[in-house]
C-alpha cells in the first residue's frame, strides 16, 4: 500500500513497491488553519514533542526496509547511495528541537502570506533554517553547490561591460558584482534535473522585464491580423476529424493532426482566437474535452493509457499556427521520455526512502514559501525549473475543478505580472487504466522569452547539458501568491 498524498495527505493507494509515511500533525477533514499561527499557539507543546516524534518518525520510516544488496534494484541503490554519499552537501538535517513546519491535513484555499523577499542565491541560508522533516526531504531530494566566478577586467573593457549590464539594479562603479559572481547548481539526485543559476544572466542585452507599450501592440495586431485565412476558425471545413467522429463543446473542439507525431494525435481547439486572453472556463473545458479524448482514444485501444498535452504560445515557442490549441496524444507503456524520467525517479525515490516522492518535494517547495495550495491541488515556482519562469501544478487528477483552476492561475501569473508572452506547457494526465499504478497530473509551465527577439532561448547547453535559468523561482513565488490572492477574492 502507498501513502500518495498530494492533496490531503492521506489518500491510500495502491502501488507495487512498499511504501509508508509518516504525517506528523493533521488538521481535521475541511479545517481552514492559519499554519503560522497554529505552529505559534502549540510552540511550548512542539517544543516538547517534536524531538520524541520526529527520531520516532525516522525508526518507523526505516523499520522494515530491506539493506540496499536485498532490492531487486541492489545494483541501482548501490550506485544512487555512493552518489548521495559522495555529492552530499553541506547541510545536513536540522537538529529536532528547532520550530517544526507545519504539514496541513487540508487547507480550503487559504489567502496565503507574502513571501518573504529571498533569492534563489539565499537558499544555502534558508535551508539552513529548514524544520527537521523538510530539511530531510531537501537532503534526500537535491544536491546543492555555490561556486565563485572571479574575473579581472581591464579598463578599456569595462564601459562596454557596464553598458551591457545597464539594467543591473545596484552600484555599476567598479563593476564588483561582475568581477564576483556565485553561481548556485541544484541537482535533483532522482529525476537528473540539475538547474545552473547565476541572477547576473538576468541582466544581460534582450532579458526585459516585459515588452514596450509599441511592441505590445504591434503583438496584439499581429494576433488579430492572423484571423483571416486561419483554419482554426474555420475549422468545419480547413480541419481534420478523427474516424470515429468530432468531439466539440461550446467552446472548443477537436481536430485529428494532419502530420502526427504518434498514431493518436490531435489538437483541442477553443473556438476563441487569441492566445493572449485565456478565460478560467476556457482552461476548465479544455481539460473536459482533453479527458473526453482521451477516454476515447483508451475505449478504442485499452494499450494506448499514458495521455500528454503539449501547449506552446505564439510562434517565439514553435507554435505552427498562432490561434491557441493544444497538442493532444496518448502513448502505449509509459509516459515520454522526459516525464518518464521523472517517474521512474519518483518510484527509485519512494522505493528506498519508503516516502512519497510529490509529497516530500511539495513539503520543499511549502517550507521555502514557494507554493500555494488550492483544496487538492498545488502550484509551485519550481526551485529545478526546465527553463525561466516555470511553475508546476499537480493533483491527483485532471478532473478535479482545482486543478483546472491552478493551472489558470499559473497562466496568468505569467502573462500579468511576469510579463511572459510566449511560452510552452507541458501536462501529463493520469494514466487512464484504473488499476495501473497511481500517478498525478502534473503541468509544467515555462517563459519562452520575447516574442520578437530572433536569438533562440535554448542551446547546446539545454540540449546536452544542463538547465540554464536567470529568472529566480523566489521573485516568481511573490507574482504566483498576489495573482492566487487577488484569483481567491474575486
Amino acid at each position: 500500500m502507498s501513502l500518495f498524498t498530494l492533496g490531503n495527505f492521506s489518500t491510500i493507494r495502491e502501488w507495487p513497491l512498499p511504501q509508508a509515511e509518516i504525517s506528523i500533525l493533521k488538521y481535521p477533514e475541511g479545517c481552514q488553519v492559519d499554519a503560522p499561527q497554529m505552529a505559534s499557539a502549540f510552540s511550548p507543546l512542539l517544543a516538547m514533542w517534536t524531538p520524541l516524534v520526529y527520531y520516532l518518525g525516522l525508526l518507523v520510516n526505516s523499520a522494515g526496509k530491506k539493506p540496499k544488496t536485498d532490492s531487486p534494484r541492489s545494483s541501482e541503490s548501490s550506485r544512487s547511495s555512493r552518489s548521495s554519499r559522495s555529492s552530499r552537501s553541506s547541510w545536513s538535517p536540522r537538529s529536532p528541537n528547532q520550530p517544526y513546519e507545519q504539514r496541513p491535513h487540508k487547507l480550503l484555499a487559504p489567502v496565503p502570506k507574502e513571501v518573504d523577499v529571498y533569492s534563489f542565491a539565499d537558499l544555502p541560508s534558508m535551508i539552513d533554517k529548514l524544520g527537521p522533516s523538510s530539511s530531510v526531504y531537501f537532503e534526500r531530494l537535491y544536491t546543492l553547490e555555490i561556486s565563485d566566478g572571479n574575473l579581472d577586467i581591464p579598463d578599456s573593457f569595462q564601459p562596454k561591460v557596464k553598458k551591457m549590464f545597464a539594467a543591473y539594479p545596484g552600484d555599476l562603479d567598479g563593476l564588483e558584482f561582475v568581477k564576483k559572481q556565485n553561481v548556485v547548481v541544484l541537482y535533483n539526485k532522482y529525476t537528473f534535473e540539475e538547474t545552473l543559476f547565476n541572477a547576473l544572466r538576468g541582466y544581460r542585452p534582450g532579458y526585459s522585464a516585459g515588452l514596450a507599450p509599441e511592441t505590445e501592440e504591434k503583438l496584439r495586431q499581429m494576433v488579430e491580423d492572423s484571423k483571416d485565412g486561419c483554419d482554426f476558425c474555420h475549422y468545419e471545413q480547413r480541419t481534420a476529424k478523427d474516424q470515429w467522429g468530432r468531439i466539440e463543446t461550446e467552446l472548443c473542439y477537436v481536430a485529428s493532426n494532419v502530420a502526427k507525431y504518434q498514431g493518436h494525435h490531435s489538437l483541442i481547439v477553443p473556438k476563441q482566437h487569441s492566445p493572449l486572453e485565456i478565460s478560467l472556463e476556457i482552461i476548465q473545458d479544455l481539460l473536459r474535452t482533453s479527458n473526453k479524448w482521451f477516454n476515447q482514444v483508451y475505449s478504442q485501444d485499452p494499450d494506448m493509457q499514458y495521455p500528454h498535452i503539449m501547449w506552446d504560445n505564439l510562434p517565439r515557442s514553435s507554435a505552427s499556427q498562432m490561434h491557441f490549441h493544444w497538442q493532444a496524444s496518448v502513448s502505449r507503456d509509459r509516459y515520454y521520455a522526459r516525464a518518464n524520467q521523472i517517474r521512474d525517479g519518483a518510484a527509485r525515490y519512494e522505493e528506498i526512502h519508503q516516502s512519497s516522492f510529490w509529497a516530500d518535494v511539495i513539503a520543499v517547495h511549502e517550507a521555502l514559501g514557494l507554493a500555494v495550495r488550492l483544496d487538492d491541488a498545488v502550484a509551485m515556482a519550481y526551485i529545478s525549473p526546465t527553463k525561466e519562469k516555470e511553475l508546476i501544478v499537480i493533483s491527483e487528477s485532471s478532473t478535479t475543478p482545482a486543478f483546472g483552476r491552478l493551472l489558470y492561475i499559473a497562466f496568468r501569473t505569467l502573462m500579468g505580472p511576469m510579463n511572459v508572452r510566449s511560452l510552452s506547457c507541458g501536462i501529463t494526465f493520469e494514466p487512464r487504466d484504473p488499476n495501473a499504478p497511481p500517478y498525478p497530473a502534473i503541468a509544467r509551465m515555462v517563459d519562452r522569452g520575447d516574442p520578437f527577439d530572433r536569438r533562440n532561448d535554448v542551446g547546446a547547453m539545454e540540449f546536452f547539458g544542463a538547465y540554464n535559468v536567470a529568472s529566480d523561482p523566489f521573485a516568481l513565488a511573490r507574482a504566483l501568491h498576489s495573482t492566487f490572492e487577488q484569483e481567491l477574492n474575486q
